[in-house]
């Protein structure tokens, strides 16, 4: 049985990563150049710690290498070598920064075994040869059609008698969805040109204090207010940050709901700005593998030097969906580098179909990145 792990992590440029290896290697994390994963923060230390497959126990480990503050995993600060489950999280000294674990198993898990029952809804299976439950369970449908005709005939005369009333509401609903809300979202395929210069006032743009960037999206606008989404570690350990508008001016984002950061698809974060009459993106839950999408973002060109390339697009395809057991996260060969995070991913139609999150660590890994789903966004805004 093969086992990889992945380990999602933030790096320098505030980009979020992803290593994943196989059990023949060993994965040394700390602050000096030669760690497989490098961490610039006071509290790590050059070899903080290590991650390897232990072939006693036939589980991933990890172990401190004597750090002066310590490796906490799941909160709880660790003396001795400790196996990893999936979505444990890793922090490097009291409070340095968190790495976050996934696991790939080729085996079937445990829970697949639990009876449908007792997955269901924890109860206890009710037996068929009990004269009780055969007496209650024939008795249910007599009961059923009473209720739904008791049901449909309280339903008809009510429907009669709020007929007027639902008829004097109609004139309000057509007053709010006349508002010149600026939406995009076409009904039909456009050609690239066209796609761009329809979402490209929808994209935002996200400095904080300390110098990192990162894109955002505006979801909502009116009324004096506006909502932006972005990636949770855009904007991780600020309160406010400064939004850039393509045709609009500066104005400061407070961050109002940040997400666990637990897996790849919870790294969502909203902002609130006074801004107002922005145009406002359409999120659609509508992913195929195959489907052309188009990346807008702010990404920057590198560590030794301060370039960023504002409302830059780039082209791909929906590579595939899901990432070690994560439905809300999927693939796309569209080019996404250091200040993308956090940007939208748009359909062939100006739709928002996800948010860039991440790319592999390594490097010479091309044209792989990550995007959080429109499904886990709506679920993210739902809670």
């Amino acid at each position: 049985m093969s086992q990889s792990i992945t380990i999602a992590f933030i790096d320098s440029s505030k980009q979020r990563q992803l290593y994943t290896a196989l059990p023949d290697k060993v994965i040394k994390i700390g602050s000096n150049p030669s760690s497989v994963i490098q961490q610039l923060h006071p509290f790590v230390v050059d070899h903080h710690c290590q991650v390897r497959f232990s072939n006693s126990f036939k589980r991933w480990i990890i172990e401190d290498q004597g750090s002066s503050r310590g490796t906490y995993l799941n909160g709880d600060r660790i003396s001795k070598a400790r196996a990893l489950s999936n979505n444990d999280r890793i922090r490097l000294g009291s409070d340095g920064p968190i790495l976050s674990v996934g696991l790939q198993l080729d085996s079937p898990s445990v829970p697949a075994q639990v009876p449908a029952h007792k997955a269901a809804n924890n109860q206890p299976p009710v037996s068929t040869t009990s004269p009780k439950a055969t007496k209650e369970s024939s008795a249910i449908p007599v009961f059923f059609c009473i209720f739904l005709a008791i049901g449909g005939l309280t339903a008809f005369a009510l429907f009669r008698n709020q007929s007027d009333i639902v008829e004097q509401k109609k004139p309000a609903e057509t007053q709010i969805e006349a508002k010149p809300v600026k939406t995009i979202c076409s009904d039909s395929i456009l050609d690239d040109p066209e796609l761009y210069n329809m979402v490209k006032e929808s994209v935002v743009q996200i400095k904080t204090s300390n110098g990192g960037t990162g894109s955002g999206v505006v979801i909502s606008s009116s009324n004096g207010n506006s909502s932006v989404l972005t990636n949770a570690h855009v904007v991780e350990g600020h309160q406010e940050v400064t939004l850039n508008f393509l045709n609009n001016p500066p104005s400061t984002g407070t961050v109002v709901k940040i997400g666990s950061q637990d897996k790849l698809s919870d790294d969502l974060a909203l902002l609130n700005t006074s801004s107002d009459g922005l145009s406002v993106a359409k999120v659609s839950s509508l992913l195929t593998i195959g489907d052309n999408v188009f990346v807008i973002g702010s990404p920057g060109l590198g560590e030794n030097t301060d370039v960023v390339l504002g409302w830059s697009l780039t082209k791909g395809i929906i590579s595939n969906i899901g990432l070690d057991g994560d439905p809300g996260v999927f693939q796309t060969d569209a080019g996404i580098n250091p200040g993308n995070s956090g940007g939208p991913i748009f359909n062939s139609k100006g739709c928002v179909v996800g948010l860039a999150v991440a790319v592999p660590s390594d490097r010479t890994v091309q044209q792989v990145g990550f995007a959080i789903s429109a499904e886990a966004v709506n679920q993210f805004l739902a809670k």
